[in-house]
């Protein structure tokens, strides 16, 4: 099958193999990769899926003006050690920084803003 006339350009092609990783199995395909995460298959666009990471759902919540916040560590055992603002501040819920937002939008795929 080829991906004939198409007025996409085409960044990257592969032949057939398994170089892609996607191929497995078939011969002689031509699959064309376009835009980032597209790919022309057999003459179809195929986007990627855009799951949520679930493990990353459940131990954050995202607000209502789009501010991440979560839980924060060393709160769970070894307390006695601590002072009593150090665990009264470990109680709060923290807010994602500027520096965490590019990884926590490509895990969420929802629009999130940076705390302040």
């Amino acid at each position: 099958m080829r991906a004939a006339s198409i007025a996409i350009p085409q960044v990257y092609k592969w032949r057939g193999g398994n170089e892609a990783g996607f191929t497995q199995g078939v011969a002689d395909t031509e699959i064309l990769v376009t835009m980032p995460g597209s790919i022309i298959w057999g003459g179809m666009t195929v986007m990627p899926k855009l799951k949520t990471h679930k493990g990353l759902l459940k131990r954050v919540k995202i607000t209502g003006g789009g501010k991440v916040k979560f839980r924060k560590a060393f709160n769970g055992h070894l307390r006695s050690h601590k002072t009593g603002a150090k665990i009264r501040d470990l109680r709060l819920k923290a807010v994602a920084k500027p520096g965490d937002m590019r990884r926590l939008r490509a895990m969420l795929h929802q629009p999130i803003r940076p705390a302040g």
